[in-house]
């Protein structure tokens, strides 16, 4: 699959970015010191529509498609990458390893890469990878990861800023496709679809620290029983 910058705003609105093939990213411009029209730096895109404002894009591809400017063998999952200021973020899964990997959007250079271990199955056999799109700011990067990993690192150095397991913290049952909703930036909350219980079906965290600010979804849905 060949991919202009505009196409890659079709494939994470879409979600439908297959980790395991082959990624190719055309790049129109180079990195640049803020974000513009060309970011695409959460699910949706910035205005959460997946509507995208850049304009002079091709009506018609060549028969042999776009010239590739660069590529990366990556690994399984179904999280598809983020840009934002010339740098691209891609969450994916190798063995038993999950990986946060920053590239230069322009090159394909790898900036940094942060793995950690992921044990998740799917019981279908489909796909054991991330399923949720990195979230980027110009300065936190937030993933979530299928086993339930929620983590924030610094997007210009990969540190480590706060991580939390949520499978552990929220008793999250094992779901056949894991942990899997993108979590949403509302100011300084960081707004997650955790699925946990007995009161946890959203809960909002301090986005700079990963504490928890409150959860809903609760005893008035489930009666504070736990479910199988």
């Amino acid at each position: 699959m060949r991919l202009t910058s505009s196409c890659l705003v079709a494939m994470a609105t879409a979600c439908a970015f297959s980790m395991a093939a082959l990624a190719q990213v055309r790049v129109a411009n180079g990195p640049s010191k803020a974000p513009n029209n060309q970011d695409w730096p959460v699910f949706l895109g910035p205005s959460g529509t997946g509507v995208t404002v850049d304009v002079g894009l091709a009506d018609h591809w060549p028969k042999g498609g776009p010239p590739i400017v660069w590529s990366k063998q990556i690994g399984a999952g179904y999280a598809a990458p983020s840009v934002w200021a010339g740098k691209l973020v891609v969450h994916h899964r190798q063995r038993n390893e999950s990986i946060v990997e920053c590239l230069r959007a322009a090159t394909g250079e790898r900036i940094w890469k942060v793995e950690y271990e992921s044990t998740f199955t799917d019981p279908y056999g489909y796909n054991n990878g991330p399923r949720c799109t990195p979230l980027l700011t110009d300065k936190p990067c937030y993933t979530f990861g299928a086993e339930g990993k929620l983590m924030c690192v610094e997007l210009d150095t990969g540190k480590q800023v706060w991580a939390r397991d949520l499978s552990k913290d929220f008793s999250i049952p094992q779901h056949f496709f894991g942990t899997g909703c993108t979590p949403i930036l509302e100011g300084d909350l960081l707004i997650v679809l955790v699925g946990g219980q007995p009161n946890s079906g959203v809960v909002a965290f301090r986005a700079a620290t990963g504490d928890i600010v409150w959860q809903n979804v609760g005893k008035e849905t489930w009666e504070g029983i736990e479910t199988d």
